[in-house]
């Protein structure tokens, strides 16, 4: 491809992607995603493509569709698109600009309610035999807010890496803790603090002897299935854990994945949960079970733990942590399939095009010769 016509390719995949945050963070219209699709499919036939391309873009899109007919939820049709098209991507130079978007987003929402020119969103719910009073801080919910928080950390860390040192993390901590005061978001307050507190231990490489460790290493790489079939188990006999799992804002998760177990059953590409209040429902396996079907979840768990087992295999450290950490997010919130909730999913791009893993392994180590670079990944397959 030429590289004009790369860079037309860049700018328009870039172009529908503020326009898809757009729509999910400010303006909700419906003609903002057949806006976003209409130019990815603009790219996708500019930039040319081969007989094999076409097919792996068909098949994704195919599944796509046929899950969206199922459970009209366009953020499947979206995200496996930005997939499929990404051919030409360059992975780091994404998280790199998703960063600046994000970034972007967040002040624009916290800013303007912290000056009060916007509303705070005050929430005050009854958990636990008291009122805890949480602030969404111009996002939507508290959890959406604390969720875009800890997707920014993981993009810096990405991003960044070793140029981080320990003032840089503690900052970091620091700020989580700051935005935790208004959220009372424990998930994501926990979750970033682990996720910050491994990416400072494993950024010594002398530390990696833990992940090289047989038995972490199955359990790391094949979490998303454990997690999985976990899930699935505490939510089924949820009745049998409600004493042991202290913490009623975890088990009321669990819960209500029983009733959508009890309520709905299984199908192929998924359902719309007929009149269920999906945006409720937290509990992110069995949600992708049960909306968006058998097919789409075994394919997405199997991709994930390929992705898990590939990162694992060149010592990519931090983006282990990042999908270990959200293989466990997921056992308390719905974020699979959703790019506007977090950013590390784009990596299944190693699944559908082998070679941008080469490029991206090029770009982290600042390789710029591609041929010494694929000889030394060979050694390692």
């Amino acid at each position: 491809m030429g590289d004009k016509k790369n860079m037309l390719c860049n700018i328009l995949f870039y172009v529908a992607l503020a326009i898809y945050y757009v729509f999910k963070y400010f303006l909700h219209y419906d003609m903002f995603i057949l806006l976003v699709c209409g130019v990815l499919i603009v790219k996708f036939l500019i930039g040319g493509f081969d007989l094999v391309y076409c097919i792996k873009v068909v098949t994704i899109m195919v599944l796509a569709v046929l899950v969206f007919f199922s459970n009209n939820m366009s953020n499947v049709i979206v995200t496996f698109l930005f997939l499929a098209v990404a051919e030409d991507i360059n992975v780091k130079k994404f998280f790199k600009i998703d960063l600046f978007f994000r970034i972007i987003i967040f002040l624009s929402k916290i800013v303007p309610a912290a000056f009060g020119i916007t509303d705070v969103g005050r929430f005050v719910v009854f958990q636990e035999g008291e009122y805890r009073i949480r602030y969404s801080l111009g996002f939507e919910h508290p959890n959406v807010l604390g969720m875009s928080l800890f997707n920014i950390f993981v993009l810096i860390v990405l991003v960044y890496r070793e140029k981080l040192n320990i003032l840089h993390y503690i900052g970091l901590l620091f700020f989580n803790y700051i935005i935790y005061s208004y959220t009372d978001s424990r998930t994501s307050f926990l979750l970033s603090n682990l996720f910050l507190i491994l990416c400072v231990i494993f950024s010594y490489k002398k530390m990696y002897f833990i992940l090289e460790n047989k038995v972490n290493k199955f359990f790391i790489t094949n979490s998303y299935i454990l997690l999985f079939i976990i899930s699935w188990f505490v939510s089924y006999n949820v009745r049998d854990f409600w004493g042991i799992i202290g913490s009623e804002t975890f088990i009321t998760r669990f819960y209500s994945a029983y009733q959508i177990m009890a309520i709905l059953r299984l199908k192929l590409f998924g359902q719309t949960g007929s009149g269920i209040i999906t945006s409720y429902f937290d509990q992110g396996y069995v949600f992708l079970l049960y909306f968006y079907g058998i097919i789409a979840t075994i394919i997405l768990l199997l991709g994930l733990t390929i992705l898990l087992k590939k990162v694992y295999k060149f010592e990519l450290r931090y983006e282990i942590i990042a999908l270990l950490c959200f293989a466990v997010y997921c056992v308390l919130e719905n974020i699979f399939l959703e790019m506007t909730k977090y950013s590390v999913e784009f990596l299944l791009v190693f699944i559908i095009f082998p070679s941008k893993l080469t490029e991206y392994i090029n770009d982290i180590n600042n390789i710029n010769d591609t041929n010494v670079s694929k000889n030394k990944i060979s050694k390692k397959v």
